[in-house]
């Protein structure tokens, strides 16, 4: 399961990719310039029925998702995450992220961001360890060619079996 149209290309040729938006844009960036008919493309709410539907998944990623989305539809579309990974399945998550010390035009590029809700990492962490038993985030500021500050996260039912190395 995939969301968010930023998804390497070179793992699309040994996995089996559904990829879920509630936007038809993201769903034809990921189609048209990244995987062509080599996967599924919906446009729908991964909602309790889609996450009884796809059951089984090893991995979600959720590519620059969660900032769009208030803490309680949030946690609602986790729990469907959490029901439809396998027991040892993981969720990935990237998203921009306030923290203390930021350049002011990482800071300025998260204000302006057309997601209302940046969190900062201890944010972010709080809300995916209500519903995920193992959770590792971890800053990365050198990702993007500008000044920006992403958290990624790893969540787990249980507990991530490969934490980040510092």
């Amino acid at each position: 399961m995939a969301a968010g149209p930023a998804i390497s290309s070179a793992i699309c040729r040994t996995v089996s990719i559904t990829s879920v938006s509630i936007s038809t844009n993201p769903i034809s960036i990921t189609r048209n310039k990244i995987f062509g008919n080599r996967g599924k493309f919906l446009c729908r709410y991964f909602d309790a029925a889609a996450a009884q539907e796809f059951a089984g998944v090893d991995l979600v990623m959720m590519n620059g998702v969660l900032h769009h989305i208030p803490d309680a539809e949030l946690q609602t579309t986790l729990t469907n995450i959490r029901d439809v990974l396998k027991d040892d399945g993981v969720l990935f998550t990237l998203d921009g992220c306030y923290r203390d010390g930021q350049s002011r035009f990482a800071r300025r590029m998260l204000d302006n961001d057309r997601g209302e809700y940046v969190r900062t990492e201890d944010g972010y962490r709080t809300i995916l360890s209500r519903i995920f038993g193992g959770v590792q985030m971890a800053i990365r500021e050198e990702l993007a060619r500008v000044s920006y500050t992403f958290v990624i996260g790893l969540a787990a039912k249980e507990r991530v079996h490969q934490p980040f190395q510092h």
